[in-house]
Formats: structure tokens, sequence, C-alpha cells
């Protein structure tokens, strides 16, 4: 089902609120498929259950981000350079009909290298 989806992105470590999407996203189930607002080329997907949560990107730099409650996870980023895995950390979630969000860190050793929340607010039917 074609949505209207808009995307926010806070930074836990500096304080800063940024606008990542603002348009039309697909949504089917448990999965949103949608692109950034400064790079249209680049395809997002949102993987959201109950025991995972993966974050997808595609672009130059590729990355899958596993998230799961209660244990550690992955992320894997692939850039010309080569495969880095960092660990990952669940801290929240939330999902219902119209707002997924997750608070989740990345950690390079025991340094945390990011922590973030994101959240996508859903409408409806896109316009």
């Amino acid at each position: 089902m074609l949505i209207h989806i808009s995307l926010t992105q806070l930074d836990m470590l500096e304080g800063k609120e940024t606008l990542l999407a603002d348009g039309t996203g697909d949504l089917k189930g448990d999965r949103l498929v949608y692109r950034e607002l400064e790079a249209p080329g680049y395809l997002h997907e949102v993987t959201f259950t109950d025991r995972e949560i993966v974050l997808k990107r595609k672009a130059e730099i590729t990355s899958i981000t596993k998230l799961t409650p209660m244990r550690p996870s992955e992320s894997v980023v692939e850039s010309p350079f080569g495969v880095m895995r960092l660990e990952t950390r669940l801290n929240s979630w939330l999902k219902n009909d119209d707002c997924w969000s997750v608070e989740y860190q990345v950690l390079s050793g025991s340094d945390i290298v990011l922590h973030q929340r994101l959240t996508w607010n859903i409408k409806g039917a896109a316009e």
C-alpha cells in the first residue's frame, strides 16, 4: 500500500534532529520501503517484527543493521574500502499503525559511535 512517510533522526550524542525522508513509501505488513529526501536514488527498507528490526540502506555505501530486543546484534557496512562489522544494541522500540520508532546504539569495541532514535510517521494512502 502506498503511504506518506516522514522519517526523523534524533542524534542522541549531539542532540540534533534531522528530517531524513518525507514522501511516498510502500508499506506491506511489517515491511516499509522508501527513499531518502536529499538523495532519492538511495533506497531504504525497514522490516519491523516482534523478534527483530532490520534496517537496510542501498546506496554507494550499503548497510544492514539488525536490532534484536534483549541481546546484542550487528550492523554490516559495505563500502568500496571493504566490509565493516559493528555491534548494535536496541534500547527501545515502538510500533503502531501510524508510528514506528527505534532507539539504538552502534559500538566499535566499547566505544559508542552512534546513538540515535529514528521515528517513522506513517499516514494512510499517499496523496
